[in-house]
């Protein structure tokens, strides 16, 4: 009985993995981030960004829109350009 759960590994070793999305979908994902994105950091709108961030990135955004008076006005333009 051993020799049963090697010969599965080996073979599930052979199986090209499988995401858990298409390709199609994960690009309608990352686009539809960059669009509210996009618009929330040109309104510093934390709750729109909520809507697609999470995390420490959220909290690092929402640091930088509490920072955001004390910014050089280069600053403040370069983070408004849509990425």
């Amino acid at each position: 009985m051993p020799a049963a759960p090697a010969r599965k590994e080996a073979a599930s070793a052979n199986v090209a993995p499988e995401g858990l999305i298409t390709q199609q979908a994960a690009q309608k994902v990352v686009d539809t981030y960059e669009q509210v994105n996009n618009r929330a950091n040109a309104k510093r709108d934390a709750k729109l960004l909520g809507t697609v961030e999470a995390g420490q990135v959220h909290e690092q955004s929402k640091a930088d829109y509490k920072q955001w008076a004390i910014w050089s006005k280069a600053n403040q333009k370069d983070y408004t350009e849509p990425f």
